[in-house]
């Protein structure tokens, strides 16, 4: 249950990704080459796999979630790179239609 100063926190985007969302992605590609998640979600994805509290015990270029692969943040920092060369073409036609003045 969340406290009156929870609800005027604003959340972080670490808060909306578990390790339950990562469950399936055995490599970040996986990630960016997934077809229906939006570029932010990806993002969001890649990030919180980058983070510090995945970071192996004695092996700091490594990241790995509960019960998932390791991966190094060479392989994220990529992922990352590439989704900053993408268009996310959903959010580009919802933009043009929500701009539309009838």
């Amino acid at each position: 249950m969340r406290t009156t100063l929870d609800l005027t926190t604003p959340l972080t985007d670490d808060a909306l990704v578990s390790d339950s969302d990562l469950i399936g992605f055995d490599h970040p590609r996986d990630i960016v080459r997934d077809p229906v998640l939006t570029l932010a979600r990806k993002r969001q994805l890649l990030a919180y796999w980058a983070s510090d509290i995945h970071a192996v015990t004695g092996m700091p270029a490594l990241r790995s979630y509960r019960f998932g692969p390791a991966v190094s943040i060479d392989d994220l920092a990529e992922a990352l790179r590439q989704l900053d060369e993408m268009v996310d073409l959903p959010a580009v036609s919802a933009g043009r239609s929500s701009s539309v003045v009838a």
